[in-house]
């Protein structure tokens, strides 16, 4: 049998919640034989009824890791569904996936479409709700929910008001308050004191809430547990390194991931599975509700988390700061992945793998009948792969089809756990980062913050490019002539001014060839204005192909062109002329054209002192009394030009 193949699609910045779930993932995962990739998303959903509204750039930016790749080699999909940005994204998600016929678990979120790990909050606060009143005997208890009218809220204010009518205590719509899962509990308490009083507890939604809960009572000269228990519900790390540890409610995260995995697995050897699988939280009673007291090693094991959240935090300011200074010179792509290479390993990273659309190397940009043809496209049809190794830069010669990445990715001997990582900047999708291995997990909000910097610095340069190509445009459209390319009077004397400065500083000259296109009209009446295009583009190609790089090369009129150089030894306006003349006669010979391409010459050398208009004029003399020689060894009229 073959190894299956997961994805696990999750998004938010939630570090515990998501380095527990992934642990979990990871744990069983390895035990199956299983190949995971997890799509990961940096965005942390708007608060619920915050009013933000994302950008579509942004949502864009954020989804292409889940919208960009083919996902039809993927057995099953785990999908953290409530992290997810928002419900239309969730939706196009399961879409795509069901159009591939993958299987879906959804964990913590209904749908009907998906299999459905659900955490049992309700049961899980109801117990917590029982502790403080039958074990501690309190009667008044204050609640703290997070969002009012958010599903979770709601069940867990269903809870308290189910176990208060359980053991007789009177529900008062006063001791319910919503504290948006954060530091608004603060107001919450202040609000609860004023109006009736400290309570005998304050049952909190979430462990962020207790613990600011905790310090408010504190900051008031109230002792928690002595005068007014506190408890949370999470487990997270804070609160049982806070001081006094939480009383939570540890809801089943890592245990989730385990079984997400295993119900993946079986829906992807096509067993028959229960649509809704509940997982019931577990109690840890601690210190805020009275059941541990406080000891030396809680001050320790506090004062070691925070040394160490400081160590990262130091740590990871240091290097930032320090690839501010050194992007800050790039001028490419190359040198900014070099950069973030060299200081990967300060993240405990060995390998870390980058891909970019190709358009974004090359310099190519989505606009006008590209950008219509490829509206549907996420990542352009081919990336460029970097590979940030061990303080090490390598990019690879080989482009990768984005529609062949996740085929390529599993189609190997070796198990792997890759996650993928987006980068965009503000309407562009950069490409993606792929990371093996859990590392970046444990350190995940700082992570995040490099990632973004990343994309920022990409960002920027690709814009400073583009901006000074447009410039570069414009100006071109001021001097350059549109059918030839070549300077236009504007761009000619522009350019030529610096050529006379210098001529004049160290005593040199400069040569002024004048070249006119023979028979133009006769051509353009004979066989039509694109023939005739194409004889001046022919003199233009000679005059480019045939002049040094410092000649300044312009066409000042419908057949007539000025080419000026620095006169030397070995740059002469004879030498020029020479190799103007095999240029044509080989093109002529080449293409055995109904009519010829031919040109005539006059030149003129001269130094600082004459002006430019004053060469000019003397070579077009020249240039006209060679032209007319010719006309009349042709039998025509001197002015027919």
């Amino acid at each position: 049998m073959s190894r299956k193949n997961i994805g696990v699609f999750v998004a938010g910045d939630e570090g515990q919640l998501k380095i527990d779930f992934i642990n979990g993932v990871s744990k069983r995962a390895s035990q199956l034989d299983c190949n995971v990739i997890v799509f990961d998303s940096l965005i942390h959903k708007p608060e619920f009824n915050s009013g933000v509204v994302l950008s579509d750039e942004f949502i864009r930016g954020e989804t292409s890791i889940y919208m960009g790749h083919d996902l039809s080699d993927l057995d099953a999909v785990v999908m953290m569904g409530d992290t997810l940005i928002n419900k239309d994204v969730k939706n196009q998600i399961i879409e795509k996936l069901t159009a591939e016929g993958v299987p879906i678990v959804d964990v913590d979120d209904y749908d009907e479409r998906c299999h459905c790990l659900i955490y049992d909050d309700t049961m899980g606060m109801e117990n917590m709700i029982r502790h403080v009143v039958e074990t501690h005997g309190c009667r008044k208890i204050d609640f703290i929910s997070g969002y009012k009218g958010n599903r979770q809220s709601e069940e867990r204010v269903l809870a308290y008001r189910k176990v208060l009518e359980e053991n007789g205590i009177p529900v008062e719509e006063s001791r319910i308050g919503y504290g948006q899962f954060g530091y608004p509990a603060e107001h919450v308490v202040n609000g609860f004191i004023q109006d009736h009083g400290l309570a005998d507890a304050i049952i909190c939604a979430n462990d962020t809430m207790a613990i600011v809960t905790t310090k408010t009572l504190r900051a008031k000269g109230f002792k928690v547990p002595e005068d007014c228990i506190v408890t949370g519900f999470d487990g997270i790390p804070e609160g049982q390194a806070f001081v006094p540890s939480l009383t939570t409610v540890k809801r089943p995260i890592e245990t989730s991931g385990r079984r997400a995995i295993d119900i993946a697995y079986e829906l992807s050897l096509g067993k028959t599975l229960p649509k809704v699988i509940k997982l019931h939280a577990e109690m840890a009673f601690k210190q805020s509700c009275g059941c541990e007291s406080e000891d030396i090693q809680s001050f320790d094991k506090m004062h070691g988390i925070l040394i160490q959240m400081l160590d990262n935090r130091d740590g990871f300011n240091y290097h930032l700061s320090q690839l501010t200074r050194e992007v800050a010179l790039c001028k490419n792509i190359d040198d900014v992945l070099g950069y973030f290479a060299g200081r990967v390993y300060a993240f405990h990273i060995d390998d870390m793998e980058v891909f970019l659309s190709d358009d974004i190397i090359e310099k190519r940009n989505y606009r006008g009948q590209e950008k219509e043809k490829n509206k549907s496209r996420i990542y352009s049809e081919y990336l460029v792969h970097y590979s940030l190794h061990n303080k090490e830069f390598k990019k690879h010669a080989e482009k990768v089809r984005s529609d062949e990445y996740i085929t390529k990715l599993t189609d190997c001997d070796e198990k792997i756990f890759v996650s993928i990582i987006p980068l965009y900047f503000r309407e562009r999708i950069l490409g993606f980062l792929e990371l093996r291995g859990l590392f970046y997990f444990e350190n995940v909000l700082s992570f995040y913050t490099w990632i973004a910097y990343i994309s920022s610095s990409l960002g920027n340069l690709i814009l400073r490019e583009e901006m000074r190509n447009l410039v570069e445009s414009l100006d071109n459209m001021y001097v350059r002539d549109q059918l030839t390319g070549l300077y236009n009077r504007f761009g000619l004397h522009r350019e030529t001014a610096e050529m006379f400065e210098k001529t004049k500083n160290e005593n040199g000259k400069v040569f002024v060839e004048m070249v006119d296109l023979d028979r133009l009209k006769y051509i353009n009446d004979n066989y039509g204005h694109e023939a005739g295009d194409n004889a001046i583009n022919q003199v233009a190609a000679a005059l480019k192909t045939s002049s040094s790089d410092s000649a300044v090369i312009s066409r000042i009129g419908g057949d007539e062109f000025l080419v000026v150089d620095y006169y030397t030894d070995d740059n002469t306006p004879e030498v020029f002329e020479k190799k103007i003349r095999e240029y044509i006669d080989t093109y002529n010979n080449e293409h055995d054209l109904e009519y010829e391409v031919d040109c005539s010459f006059g030149y003129c050398i001269g130094s600082s002192a004459e002006s430019l208009e004053d060469l000019m004029k003397t070579a077009d003399e020249k240039m006209y009394a060679i032209k007319s020689a010719k006309k009349k060894a042709r039998g025509l009229k001197v002015d027919e030009r």
